[in-house]
């Protein structure tokens, strides 16, 4: 019987992950971010993965965020004026990309004022999982590893 996880998980997330475009992203982050390891056209790689809100339509999707960028987060979490300990974040974030889709990427990001979240939106993000797509994604690379393990509720 064909099978194919790539379809099962699109349909499980809209078919849906945030793209980060040339220019500016604005996005809300909603869930921790957990390293994943994989592997690309035989490489390791290192993303980190978790969920945000994409302003430009308003949904909530899976993001792959490389540790530069995550770094400028961090850097906004650890700041006195921005600093927040908690996630959804209290306001939402513009990601400039400079040169986006190629290694020489470089990420701006600039806190925008806060915006108190919708209860439709506070509705959907209690929905979504982190472990849970993470574990779509150790199957989809058959077995490979986050950071933080993983395991099937079981």
């Amino acid at each position: 019987m064909k099978f194919s996880f790539s379809e099962e998980l699109k349909k499980a997330e809209g078919g849906d992950y945030l793209k980060l475009k040339e220019g500016s992203n604005v996005v809300r982050i909603v869930s921790p971010f957990l390293l994943y390891k994989s592997n690309y056209q035989g490489r390791p790689t290192k993303k980190f993965v978790g969920y945000v809100i994409d302003r430009k339509d308003g949904a909530i999707k899976p993001a792959f965020l490389a540790m530069t960028l995550v770094e400028k987060i961090e850097s906004l979490q650890l700041s006195p004026t921005y600093g927040f300990a908690e996630v959804p974040m209290p306001y939402d974030i513009d990601i400039t990309a400079k040169n986006a889709g190629t290694i020489d990427v470089d990420y701006n990001v600039i806190p925008q004022p806060q915006v108190a979240l919708t209860d439709e939106e506070q509705k959907a993000i209690s929905a979504v999982s982190v472990e849970e797509l993470i574990l779509s994604l150790q199957a989809l690379q058959g077995g490979a590893q986050s950071e933080n393990q993983v395991a099937p509720n079981n």
